[in-house]
């Protein structure tokens, strides 16, 4: 629990100006995980524990079950639950932009995963001011994840198949050098086709009403609802999931939305959705239009004329399996043969 202009820690202290800033701050302003947050009685340090749906005391204000005093939640100190630690026990905090206090793995693995299963936290946690280098940064990184735990394996089995098969000379290091760069080039071209889906998205929310977050907002929330890029991270198969992480993405990006700019979801879900259905249209039709492109270029197959050959009439007394000789090769019958001359008597 940090302030929300300094970012100081606020942990095991009664709410009122931040030491650091002297913002006025309360506990009321915070979301914290139902049970994972204790807040203390201010004369007995008796634990209590948060159970309604923000994970405060219920009711506000009570008698303490220890000393019996009456204590409200302004004046009470509030802790992490024994075995866990700040970032469990907030709801509202944001992961990815406390990594270096929490873990920068464990950060980006909680990240996704409210990207996944808890999209409305992605919108509602966004800082005030949300930085744009942490979001790209977040991006990157699933981005590449997908990419070479997908197409990886392909290079290397497209590389064995050089080495093993006989292939070698410049054409097939080129080939093999093409597939290993577009690896690299890949990422970089989903993370600015999902900058451009977030301008998008912010025109169509303000063509369609208000909103409560500036554009680097919007753009920050398609970054950081990159976490279905994971979803493509399948060895060879992947790529036949793509559609499916694109589907995912502008669902996390419709709740996302809705929580961060305080719009109707069907407002977000339009904003969301429109670019990526016609993002998907357009490649199947680019896909149709270049398979039929590389179709129509192929040469048309030449057919190579055959002379006619005569017709031989065929010998009805000749075995099967033999052919019939021609008449110039048949052998002329003994009352064809030529008559010879008569020897001279004398």
């Amino acid at each position: 629990m940090r302030c929300r202009q300094c970012s100081y820690e606020l942990w095991n202290m009664v709410p009122g100006r931040c030491p650091e800033c002297g913002r006025i701050w309360s506990f009321e302003e915070y979301r914290f995980r139902p049970r994972l947050a204790q807040f203390l009685c201010p004369h007995c340090e008796t634990a209590y524990a948060g159970t309604d749906e923000r994970g405060l005391p219920t009711p506000r204000e009570f008698p303490c079950r220890s000393c019996g005093k009456d204590i409200s939640l302004g004046g009470m100190r509030a802790l992490p639950a024994p075995g866990t630690d700040g970032a469990d026990a907030m709801d509202d905090e944001h992961l990815w932009t406390v990594r270096r206090r929490i873990g920068r793995f464990r950060a980006w693995r909680k990240t996704v995963w409210q990207s996944l299963v808890a999209p409305r936290t992605v919108g509602r946690t966004l800082p005030e001011q949300p930085r744009f280098v942490d979001a790209l940064l977040l991006a990157l990184i699933n981005a590449f994840v997908a990419t070479l735990s997908c197409g990886a394996p392909l290079v290397v089995l497209a590389g064995a198949a050089i080495m093993f098969g006989g292939g070698s000379g410049a054409p097939a290091m080129a080939g093999l050098g093409v597939n290993a760069g577009a690896l690299l080039l890949v990422p970089v071209g989903l993370v600015a086709t999902a900058i451009v889906w977030g301008c998008v998205t912010h025109l169509i929310l303000r063509a369609t009403g208000p909103v409560k977050r500036p554009l680097i907002a919007t753009v920050a929330i398609t970054l950081y609802s990159t976490g279905p890029f994971v979803l493509s991270a399948p060895p060879c198969v992947g790529i036949y999931l793509s559609w499916i992480s694109a589907a995912v993405m502008a669902n996390t990006m419709t709740f996302a939305l809705s929580a961060a700019h305080r719009v109707s979801l069907w407002r977000s879900a339009l904003a969301s959705w429109m670019p990526c259905v016609v993002t998907m249209i357009l490649g199947a039709f680019g896909l149709y239009w270049m398979v039929m492109t590389i179709v129509g270029s192929m040469p048309a197959p030449t057919l190579v004329p055959v002379s006619p050959v005569a017709s031989v009439p065929s010998d009805p007394n000749a075995l099967p399996g033999v052919a019939s000789e021609t008449p110039e090769e048949q052998e002329p019958a003994d009352d064809e043969l030529p008559a010879q001359p008569e020897p001279d008597p004398e």
